[in-house]
């Protein structure tokens, strides 16, 4: 969760069309913002990193 300019939790609605507009203004294929997550583990783990494939509540997978 990441805090709003205000510091206050952010809204999903929110979240969610600022993460849809951002796919419209890059023109790449709409896709929900955990795939997002999955794509950054994958650059991670083909760049070698040690922390990649961490997932869930205490970090492992």
């Amino acid at each position: 969760m990441f805090p709003n300019h205000v510091g206050k939790p952010t809204h999903t609605r929110i979240d969610h069309d600022t993460w849809k507009a951002l796919l419209r203004r890059a023109g790449v294929r709409d896709a929900r913002l955990h795939d997002a997550r999955h794509t950054a583990a994958t650059m991670l783990a083909c760049l070698g990193s040690p922390t990649a494939g961490r997932h869930g509540r205490d970090g492992l997978v």
